[in-house]
């Protein structure tokens, strides 16, 4: 998670991650600051939706999945 403000009063790097397999909530709500990694393993076999959410975000900040993979 990075921010790209130039003042950082209101920015505190916390941020709540969810993910979501067939509508079903299967990790988190976990909270994560924006020096940690999260590894994450998920089956996913025959579900057609995932969704990963991320809450918590303030002004100018924004989580970056950049490492995120799916694994057969």
């Amino acid at each position: 998670m990075t921010d790209e403000t130039s003042i950082d009063d209101d920015i505190d790097g916390v941020a709540s991650l969810t993910v979501y397999v067939g509508g079903n909530a299967v990790y988190g709500p976990a909270e994560f600051k924006y020096t940690d990694e999260i590894p994450v393993s998920i089956p996913v076999d025959g579900k057609s939706r995932i969704r990963v959410d991320i809450s918590g975000l303030q002004n100018n900040e924004f989580a970056a999945l950049a490492g995120a993979k799916f694994v057969r």
